[in-house]
């Protein structure tokens, strides 16, 4: 079925905006979360940035 989707979540400020960003570890299919998040033959990082307003 898959691990974990992990996830890596911090908020910054630019320019008065709040942003957030978080690095998603999929496998390769997309599907599920990775086996193994260090291992980038078996892991796409899907990268989420927007502003918190829109949360």
């Amino acid at each position: 079925m898959g691990g974990k989707v992990l996830m890596l979540h911090f908020p910054l400020t630019y320019e008065g905006e709040k942003i957030f960003w978080k690095i998603d570890y999929y496998d390769r299919a997309l599907k599920y979360g990775s086996e193994d998040p260090a291992d980038p033959e078996q892991t796409t990082r899907v990268l989420t940035i927007m502003l918190a307003s829109e949360y």
